[in-house]
Parts: C-alpha cells; structure tokens; sequence
C-alpha cells in the first residue's frame, strides 16, 4: 500500500512552512505527496456581495474573472510545489478544485484515503477580516 500524503491549499490557506512540513513528511515516510488546491468561491462571493458591482451580470463577470484568476494563481503554486516535490525526489500528484474548502477537502481525503494530512488555519487579509468579520 502506498503511503500518501494530503497537503491542502485554497485561496485563504497556504503557507511555505506547509509545504516544506508535507515535503519533509513524504521524504521521512516514503510517502507520495498528493496537493489539493481548493479556489475557494467564498472569495469570489465576498466582492461580489458588498454591494459594490450593482446588477446582476456585472456579479457575475465580476465573479468568474475573480475565479479565472485564482485557478490560475492556483495552478502556478501546483506547479511550483510540483517542482519542489520531483527536486526532492518524491513523487507528486496535483488536484485543482473550484468549491467550498471543506467539502472538497472531505471529499478528496474520502476518495484517496491519504495517512497524513497537512492543513493550515485560514489567513485572510487584515482588510477582509475587518469588512466580514
């Protein structure tokens, strides 16, 4: 059975310590390291529901293009941890989800049954905090 290792981002949660506890996890354990990258629509939702875009299909395209940009951000960070897993010799799968963080976090870890899961608490910037608590 191989040893797998389940290391979750999202849009609110990454940091570089994280990545380098799962990376040193995988090398300890001869695990493969299996990333989650979750764009979280929450981030989305929380600019286009402060009432700043008024009507309908101005959220809407507001929304999507905030979502296009983080699955794109999100792809770079993939590839980047990628990177860092294949230098270290460790083998490296990449999911990219659009959804809630938890529920896909839930799902994945129901599907791939990893032994170990990283995870960090959820940053959101002093300026979010402040707007939605």
């Amino acid at each position: 059975m191989v040893q797998r290792v389940l290391l979750t981002l999202s849009s609110f949660r990454h940091s570089d310590r994280e990545v380098g506890l799962a990376l040193d996890l995988c090398r300890e354990r001869g695990a493969e390291l299996l990333v989650l990258f979750v764009v979280d629509v929450n981030l989305a939702r929380y600019f286009a529901g402060t009432g700043v875009m008024a009507g309908t299909s101005l959220r809407e395209q507001m929304e999507k293009g905030l979502l296009d940009d983080q699955k794109r951000q999100a792809e770079e960070t993939l590839e980047k941890v990628r990177q860092a897993a294949e230098a270290r010799g460790i083998a490296c799968r990449a999911l990219l989800k659009v959804g809630r963080f938890a529920v896909e976090t839930r799902a994945v870890v129901a599907a791939e049954g990893p032994q170990v899961m990283v995870v960090t608490r959820a940053r959101r910037p002093e300026w979010m905090r402040r707007l939605f608590g």
